[in-house]
């Protein structure tokens, strides 16, 4: 095990982050953070027998947004992860509750999170940052 993975083992065991044979929904936006989060999990998984489900929302800003879902996709499938996605239009969300554009993808992200882990029976939501 490489010594960036026996590390954060430690630190998830230390502050007791995870429970053996739970299922965790991983936030993965395509970024080094969240790909970092979702390969170190991924090592872990027979360790702490981890069930893992790959999470990923397009917030429709960008227009890299549909090649980082493709990406993300690639590697879930790679890993042999289960892939959740969609792609939400959160300027309208921002218009129709009067919001900060960050505020508005703060809640269709977590929104988003919180139904991916109810959908997949999942007891823990991991995110990079």
């Amino acid at each position: 095990m490489n010594p960036f993975v026996q590390r954060a083992k430690k630190t998830i065991q230390k502050y007791v982050m995870l429970q053996p044979g739970e299922r965790v929904v991983v936030g993965v936006s395509g970024g080094a953070d969240s790909m970092a989060l979702l390969h170190v999990l991924w090592e872990l998984r027979r360790d702490f027998r981890l069930s893992l489900v790959v999470a990923h929302l397009d917030h429709g800003l960008r227009p890299e947004g549909q090649a980082e879902r493709s990406f993300v996709r690639k590697a879930s499938a790679q890993l042999g992860i289960p892939f959740i996605s969609r792609k939400v239009d959160v300027r309208e969300k921002q218009k129709e509750q009067r919001l900060t554009l960050q505020e508005a993808a703060r809640e269709v992200r977590y929104s988003f999170l919180l139904e991916a882990a109810k959908i997949h029976q999942a007891t823990k939501i991991a995110l990079g940052h």
